[in-house]
């Protein structure tokens, strides 16, 4: 399991981008592992796309269901070719 806390905003003042940062800490990332997004919607973003370039298209990540109050665990592959009704 990887824990990268990437909680530190996307961009600074100057709109650099920390991608490369982002990338660093998810180099290891695999099918094993989950993300939890918060925070900042372009880190959110930059992340999403850093694990799925790591581990061919796929990622998992977790949601917080309020009602139920518990974390949904949801798997995305970028490049399925099923069938647009098999998810």
């Amino acid at each position: 399991m990887i824990i990268a806390n990437i909680y530190y905003c996307a961009f600074n003042n100057k709109n650099v981008c920390y991608t490369n940062r982002i990338k660093r800490k998810l180099e290891n990332f695999s099918d094993e592992d989950y993300l939890v997004l918060i925070g900042d919607p372009s880190a959110i973003g930059i992340v999403c796309a850093a694990a799925a370039a790591k581990n061919n298209g796929r990622f998992k990540l977790l949601k917080w269901d309020r009602r139920e109050k518990l974390y949904v665990p949801i798997q995305i592959d970028l490049f399925y070719k099923g069938e647009s009704d098999d998810y």
